[in-house]
């Protein structure tokens, strides 16, 4: 629906318990098995930030807006028929406003008490953000370092990859030359033709040797 940062912002911008009865009805229309329903039923105003922010997960700001619009218009159209209603027949007893003064003046501290509910809510709910906020900032902290890391292991992978097709055209080309070794004609043997010595003789000096002659 929305970013991180996006929703937070939506979330800032939007928050007012006067209008959790309008976003507890429509996160029930657009997501009735949340389990915060049941409790901001019990006390709307203690839980009022938390509807607004479980709704930003399934409704955009103008549905929130247009169904806060309607709400306020389906109360003033209510608040005019009750005064309506109410002004043809007086109690008796007295005035009634003076009954509801006197109510206000009983529980003087009823309105504070919410107030104070719904600060320690908000300080609460900024603190929970606040947290949320820094463990997605070290989750994407997480993810870019992991990112880096794939990047390393991708160049050395691709390293590893140029060093293993190195070597596997280096065994082709050794293997070529030894397919061409083997299909070239081999040198024949001369055969060494042992000379036989013949026996000394005794060689002529081209001199002839002078025989003795009878006179």
């Amino acid at each position: 629906m929305y970013s991180f940062k996006e929703k937070n912002k939506i979330y800032k911008d939007m928050q007012n318990s006067n209008f959790v009865e309008a976003d507890l009805d429509l996160l029930h229309k657009v997501w009735p098995s949340h389990p915060l329903i049941p409790r901001a039923r019990r006390n709307p105003i203690r839980y009022a930030n938390e509807v607004l922010y479980a709704l930003l997960d399934k409704a955009t700001r103008e549905d929130i807006r247009l169904n806060r619009r309607q709400y306020e218009q389906t109360k003033e159209l209510n608040d005019g028929d009750n005064n309506a209603g109410g002004s043809d027949t007086i109690p008796e007893g007295g005035d009634n406003k003076s009954d509801i003064a006197n109510a206000g003046a009983d529980n003087p501290s009823s309105d504070d008490g919410d107030d104070n509910i719904h600060v320690e809510d908000k300080s609460e709910l900024e603190k929970q953000l606040e947290e949320v906020t820094q463990a997605h900032e070290e989750s994407e902290q997480r993810v870019m370092e992991a990112e880096e890391r794939v990047e390393e292991l991708e160049a050395d992978n691709e390293e590893l990859q140029e060093q293993l097709e190195d070597a596997a055209q280096a065994c082709e080309d050794a293997q070529a030359a030894l397919e061409e070794e083997k299909k070239s004609p081999k040198p024949s043997k001369l055969k060494t033709v042992s000379s036989k010595k013949s026996p000394n003789t005794r060689t002529s000096n081209g001199k002839s040797s002078k025989t003795k002659t009878s006179k």
